[in-house]
């Protein structure tokens, strides 16, 4: 098969699919503009007679994707199931050192020669060995990638590494030897698309993008720049994502216990339909939240995850939950049943959550760090060996218990209370940044709504605080600092803490979601800001900063 005549040497696009996808099996031969969906980006691939080889494995359970691909006339080869690095080893075989290997997948439609043109373009002009644009969330949707590489830098790679990852993954050993520091920018974009998903890996991102395809005349020739501006277009599509890097100021950790129970002192909500709350938690990790904060006594919201999760978006979320608070548990529980008890309630999380392994999971209490002279601790540290937990964690209450949290090497994440009237933690910030391997979230930034500020009468009526005075204070503080309003004040005087990892923020609509997100993109308060805060705001009694203790109502 001839190369197109536009570059100096030989060009092929390998484009690696398998049918045993575990998140949406067999999503490749799902139907898209009338064609198989690998089908589809092979042939927007080969446009212009650009070569393209589809690798699959060796598998018999492949054997419908290659007879679908052939009948479409779609060159294939095949290889090792989970050594794809070998499939692009077969497929380039007939080729010379010289030549370059795009790399393509075959879940991922929007790629077109042109694409690829452009990008071996930007290989050979900048003399470089490997290069890749897309998947990043930078210039281009996640989805909307490729890379590039000579194929006797993929011949050398293949000799020199025997790692499972760097053969499942082709190129990991490429770029760490070839990739330069910063790619150069792809040419003539004059927006940021980095928000957007082209991708199929749920049965929402093929809705999504089968919205993209639906009615165009030509889906093979038409450029791929009117497909991202389509996707742009739909009715749901983001506006933005909350792409964090490191040194970063804390990002927005999605609360789910507005989702389980009608929680808050300012809720006027109550409880969420179910597809309300599928459409936040969607909504939110479409915007860029990586973390949901959950516990098995927030009601139906495990469960409820679990169902929005079982649609493919558990791989694009963590889930933090926490340990039923084992309120039923007395001092003369036998150690066995204490053991019992745990282990039901991880299985419980896991069952509700349709998870193998709880990424993080918290003790509901520090107390439980002691439980029955250590048993809780120790049985969850077998589970973490036996990798039905990842991370375990403590929400803890009191600077007492962040201490103890502190000195247990143990515990790798915490949360706690805090907001802009929160002065308890101050003395321990030190000891916190002396911990960098303990991720720190934070809750109750708005202290359930009154900081909002809400209606001064739904405040607790506790000796020492005059609601209207310190919500006048608040309102006058946002003004004078330039923040939107005081929701913006306090998010951004937290994200000014750099011990701070996460700020969990519960939602019981949409709009209240998509008006955090908004809040999350703007500036932290500076050290001064912070330090202007901390002067004109009162010390507030501890019993303020303490939900569980304030008045009935």
């Amino acid at each position: 098969m001839s190369a197109p005549t536009r570059h100096r040497r030989p060009v092929r696009a390998v484009l690696q699919c398998r049918l045993s996808s575990s998140r949406l099996p067999a999503k490749v031969l799902l139907p898209l503009a009338g064609l198989p969906i690998a089908v589809l980006a092979a042939k927007r691939a080969m446009r212009d007679g650009q070569d393209v080889m589809l690798a699959t494995s060796v598998e018999a359970s492949d054997d419908l994707l290659v007879s679908e691909a052939t009948r479409h006339g779609v060159p294939v080869c095949r290889g090792p199931l989970d050594n794809v690095l070998a499939r692009f080893l077969i497929a380039t075989e007939d080729l010379p050192d010289d030549a370059l290997c795009v790399r393509l997948t075959g879940d991922n439609t929007f790629p077109d020669a042109d694409f690829i043109g452009t990008l071996v373009d930007l290989l050979e002009a900048n003399g470089l060995h490997y290069m890749a644009h897309g998947g990043n969330r930078t210039q281009l949707p996640y989805g909307m990638a490729a890379e590039v590489f000579d194929v006797g830098t993929l011949r050398e790679a293949a000799a020199a590494t025997t790692d499972p990852f760097d053969l499942e993954h082709v190129t990991p050993w490429i770029r760490k030897r070839h990739a330069p520091r910063r790619m150069p920018p792809f040419p003539g974009l004059d927006r940021t698309w980095g928000h957007l998903r082209a991708t199929v890996d749920t049965f929402d991102d093929y809705q999504r993008v089968a919205a993209v395809f639906e009615g165009l005349t030509d889906p093979i020739d038409t450029p791929w720049q009117v497909l991202v501006e389509r996707l742009q277009a739909l009715p749901d599509a983001p506006t933005f994502h909350l792409r964090r890097q490191a040194g970063d100021p804390a990002g927005m950790v999605l609360g789910t216990v507005q989702l389980g129970l009608a929680y808050g002192r300012a809720n006027a909500v109550g409880l969420p339909p179910e597809h309300a709350a599928h459409t936040i938690v969607r909504r939110a990790i479409d915007h860029g939240v990586e973390d949901i904060d959950t516990a098995r006594a927030y009601g139906q919201s495990e469960a409820r995850l679990g169902r929005i999760l079982s649609r493919g978006l558990a791989s694009q979320a963590r889930i933090l939950t926490k340990l039923d608070p084992l309120a039923d548990v007395t001092s003369d529980w036998p150690a066995a049943a204490v053991a019992a008890r745990v282990r039901e309630s991880v299985q419980a999380s896991l069952l509700a959550l349709g998870l193998k392994r709880l990424p993080v999971l918290m003790l509901h209490r520090a107390a439980h760090l002691d439980m029955a002279d250590g048993m809780v601790m120790e049985t969850l540290e077998a589970l973490c060996r036996d990798g039905q937990i990842g991370t375990l964690g403590v929400s803890v209450q009191t600077p007492a218990e962040l201490k103890q949290v502190l000195d247990d090497g143990r515990i790798g994440h915490v949360q706690l209370p805090c907001n802009l009237l929160d002065w308890r933690w101050r003395d321990l910030v030190p000891a916190l940044l002396v911990r960098p391997d303990l991720c720190v979230h934070v809750r109750s930034a708005y202290l359930q709504g009154l900081l909002t500020p809400a209606d001064p009468r739904h405040w607790p009526v506790i000796e020492g605080v005059d609601p209207a005075a310190l919500v006048t204070t608040l309102s006058e503080l946002a003004k004078r600092l330039g923040r939107r309003d005081c929701r913006d004040l306090c998010l951004a005087y937290l994200r000014g803490l750099s011990w701070i990892d996460g700020i969990v923020v519960g939602v019981e609509t949409e709009p209240q979601l998509m008006d955090n997100l908004e809040l999350f993109r703007r500036d932290a308060l500076s050290a001064s800001e912070i330090a202007e805060v901390d002067t004109a705001l009162p010390h507030v009694p501890e019993a303020l900063l303490d939900p569980s203790g304030w008045p009935r109502t």
